[in-house]
């Protein structure tokens, strides 16, 4: 299970490194800041791909933020950080949420996450696997419901 969760984890890893300081539009900054799902995406990649505990911290927030604006990709992203947990951003393991947010994924055709959402089943109790689905539910009806 874990070898799919990697190979996941590589393709999804921003493709592009940037040297140096961010070079960051002021355009894209406006459109991040007034709930623009694509762009607190592209702003969080951007984060993600200088490293630093700061950056990382920084592309967190923005990753939730585009998650909860309906932003597919991010969803399958806070999937894999509950999964595995982010140290410096305060992030616990948590199979609940990584399987809720592979769940909302999933449910819009993602194939990824729905395979990593079958994954995740295994490692939860019967219990466990119910309280993930409501959360799923609850996550689908207030992050994907409004912007369909």
């Amino acid at each position: 299970m874990r070898i799919l969760i990697i190979i996941t984890c590589l393709f999804l890893t921003p493709l592009v490194t940037y040297a140096g300081e961010i070079d960051v539009s002021e355009e894209i900054v406006k459109l991040a800041e007034s709930g623009d799902q694509e762009a607190q995406f592209k702003l969080a990649e951007l984060y993600r791909s200088q490293g630093g505990e700061e950056n990382e911290k920084k592309s967190i927030l923005l990753y939730q933020n585009s998650a909860q604006g309906g932003n597919i990709e991010a969803q399958v992203l806070l999937s894999l950080f509950y999964y595995f947990g982010v140290a410096h951003s305060n992030i616990d393991p948590d199979a609940k949420k990584a399987y809720a947010w592979a769940s909302v994924a999933g449910r819009q055709g993602h194939e990824n996450a729905q395979r990593m959402a079958k994954e995740y089943v295994v490692e939860l109790s019967s219990d466990d696997l119910s309280e993930a689905k409501s959360l799923a539910q609850k996550y689908y009806s207030l992050y994907v419901e409004p912007f369909k």
